[in-house]
């Protein structure tokens, strides 16, 4: 219980790393013209999700280190979300303007490889690292528990199409299920404590996190889903995912929350609209 407490603790720096990196980062992103044009075609500082995915580990391995937790699961579920990120930073970087399933397809169809082909690849691979490595399940779980993953990383990618989005949805997931699984993985709190830090930066449209940050924060969320215990919980996790991802190949979620007056006033919430 004290390591716990100790862990969660020392994760809490994550806040005010990630609030002094973005203060010295996102003007030198500006500087050498690593920006995007948002939705309201304003120039941004892009992708702050690699601030995201720096103060979180370092707060994550620093409380590792203090907690003495160097075991392989501990260790090693800070590096499942670290790398969807930086699969979702080579999308950001040099991706292409295909977009969704569909559009991937098409473009495997003509003989090119997406980097989004590449990030979903990515997602899955990881999310077999995820169940036998940190979770230690045998090998009849790897398959469903890497699609798991690779759906929830996916999830944040489409949510997160407005300022603080896909940082409120992960927030919405992430809480309840931290609590539920009550984790002491460091990166969970640490990238909780990011988020918290970057979140007023991302909705009055300052950076913008790009698929770096989407990426990394649905491997958070994928992570705990696979932490949870119960078989039947996880099938459900995975159906509801499944749902959501065929959903948004027929109707956008930008439009589904236009035309919900609860979903409208949480998604506009401290933007600047």
């Amino acid at each position: 219980m004290g390591a716990h407490y100790l862990s969660t603790a020392v994760s809490l720096l994550a806040l005010p790393a990630a609030i002094l990196m973005h203060a010295s980062l996102t003007p030198l992103m500006q500087s050498r013209g690593l920006t995007k044009t948002n939705y309201r075609g304003r120039q941004v500082p892009y992708p702050s999700g690699v601030i995201l995915i720096f103060s979180s580990s370092f707060a994550a391995l620093l409380a590792v280190a203090l907690t003495g937790r160097s075991c392989s699961a501990s260790s090693t579920s800070i590096l499942a979300p670290v790398l969807v990120g930086l699969v979702g930073l080579v999308d950001d970087l040099f991706g292409s303007t295909d977009k969704g399933f569909k559009g991937h397809i098409r473009a495997l169809l003509r003989g090119t490889v997406t980097t989004g082909v590449l990030k979903m690849l990515g997602g899955f691979i990881t999310g077999i690292f995820a169940s036998s490595v940190v979770t230690g399940r045998s090998a009849l779980f790897w398959l469903p528990d890497a699609f798991l993953f690779a759906l929830a990383v996916n999830l944040l990618n489409l949510v997160d199409l407005r300022p603080g989005r896909g940082m409120k949805v992960f927030l919405l997931l992430a809480i309840p299920a931290w609590s539920f699984v009550y984790t002491i993985y460091p990166i969970v709190s640490a990238s909780l404590f990011a988020v918290a830090g970057l979140i007023r930066h991302d909705l009055s449209e300052r950076s913008m996190m790009g698929d770096t940050g989407a990426n990394f924060l649905g491997g958070v969320v994928g992570l705990l889903v696979l932490l949870i215990g119960q078989n039947w919980v996880r099938i459900g996790c995975l159906l509801l995912l499944v749902f959501l991802n065929a959903l948004s190949e027929m109707i956008s979620f930008s439009t589904i929350i236009q035309k919900n007056r609860v979903l409208q006033w949480l998604d506009k919430l401290g933007r600047q609209d």
